[in-house]
């Protein structure tokens, strides 16, 4: 129960950690003179636009503190900004809290935008803040961003009914660009006509206005690698303990351990593909292990008994990993999960040693469970983005089900997978 609470808080203190821990990112900033100064930008899980940025030349260096006042760009692993200054809207899209009449209300501010498509016709930028997502819109050749407006009310129809319109200002925007560049074909004709106030359909219409490939789009519009597969071998250490102040401790029983083989393969998928900071996984393992153990029976018939089996477990892990250092050289992280096991049991002994017959017992030695929950943690480091160094800890679980003969589990395993 204690392994499982500790699993259940690292669940709920992943994201925390996502948001809170550095992760300085080759990139650059570029000064309002102009200069660009290459180095480390902290890249986050951002769900807004960040207000600021931390930087450093070097990664040794400590780092400095960035706004939209004090430089004109900056970038950092997949991420682009740019600073702007100027009016932003502040109408209300929620369809739950709209008003019943149109609301034209903005304010004027200097704020990163994130650069979602940079094509040889147009840009489009992307501002979040607490109250919604917009999008800008500016010509590659004049590169002054402007909003593309957006908006929902109420307000009475011809009947007097009251019912919710939609600004659509932002699709004869994007139609006078298409106009503009040639680019206006059927196909982004029926496009426009319908496309939604969305990064996905806002992409693709600016893609048809800068002419872009599907090759070209495609390439324009990848983000991080968004699940991995890998697979590999590991030494497993297993510990099997007896519970003291039972039957078969009285009779002299012992603990063992054992170092065997196993398997496992599996996938992640990244939360958010551009920091790839906190992964969801699934891995299927199998597990040999060994109890074999010789003692000398404490009571009636005081004989040398030797008992022992072997254990196959086949397991099914949901994981949930955090990355606490990521870069292409080289990655740190850590995590656990819940392992589903069916075990079967083999090569079971429990015989006098001095003429190979069975020992006699009125209890029942290989009364085992065949399924077992026990939780997981594991670590490990990443090289060059394909060797997994790692390490995992199986907590202890019940072996037995007899009241005599109670045997409990737990072990480390040490090994390395390879990345897909």
């Amino acid at each position: 129960m204690k392994s499982l609470k500790t699993l259940i808080v690292f669940a709920f203190l992943c994201p925390l950690f996502s948001m809170a821990q550095a992760s300085f990112q080759p990139g650059y900033i570029v000064m309002k003179n102009s200069d660009t100064i290459r180095g480390y930008v902290d890249v986050r899980e951002w769900n807004s636009n960040p207000d600021a940025i931390s930087f450093k030349r070097n990664q040794a260096d400590k780092a400095e503190r960035y706004t939209p006042e004090t430089i004109k760009a900056f970038s950092g692993g997949v991420y682009n900004f740019i600073t702007y200054s100027g009016p932003i809207s502040t109408n209300v899209t929620d369809v739950n809290r709209i008003g019943s009449a149109r609301d034209t209300s903005f304010r004027i501010a200097e704020v990163f935008l994130e650069v979602l498509q940079k094509g040889r016709n147009v840009i489009l930028y992307s501002y979040a803040d607490y109250l919604k997502t917009r999008y800008f819109i500016a010509e590659t050749s004049v590169g002054t961003p402007v909003e593309l407006k957006y908006g929902i009310y109420q307000a009475t129809d011809e009947n007097g009914t009251l019912r919710t319109k939609t600004d659509q200002t932002y699709l004869r925007q994007l139609n006078t660009l298409a106009l503009k560049y040639g680019a206006l074909d059927d196909e982004l004709t029926t496009r426009l006509i319908k496309a939604d106030y969305e990064k996905p359909a806002l992409m693709q219409i600016v893609g048809k206005i800068n002419k872009l490939s599907a090759q070209e789009y495609k390439a324009a519009n990848a983000e991080g690698k968004a699940v991995y597969f890998y697979a590999g071998i590991a030494a497993n250490f297993a510990s099997t303990t007896h519970q003291v102040n039972t039957g078969y401790d009285r009779a002299g029983g012992k603990d063992a351990s054992s170092v065997m083989p196993a398997f496992r393969a599996g996938f992640r998928v990244y939360l958010n593909p551009n920091t790839q900071r906190v992964e969801l996984g699934v891995e299927i393992g199998a597990a040999l292990s060994k109890y074999n153990v010789i003692y000398s029976q404490q009571i009636t018939p005081k004989i040398n008994v030797n008992y022992g089996y072997q254990t196959l477990t086949v397991s099914l892990t949901p994981l949930l990993i955090y990355n606490f250092y990521k870069s292409d050289a080289l990655s740190v992280y850590a995590g656990g999960g819940a392992q589903v096991g069916n075990s079967s049991y083999s090569d079971k002994v429990y015989r006098n040693t001095a003429d190979g017959s069975n020992a006699p017992t009125t209890a029942n030695p290989f009364s085992f469970r065949t399924w077992r929950i026990p939780a997981v943690i594991k670590g490990g480091v990443v090289v060059g983005k394909k060797i997994d160094l790692n390490a995992a800890y199986i907590f202890q679980t019940p072996v037995s089900n007899d009241a005599v003969f109670i045997l409990n589990t737990s072990s480390f395993q040490i090994g390395v997978n390879y990345r897909f």
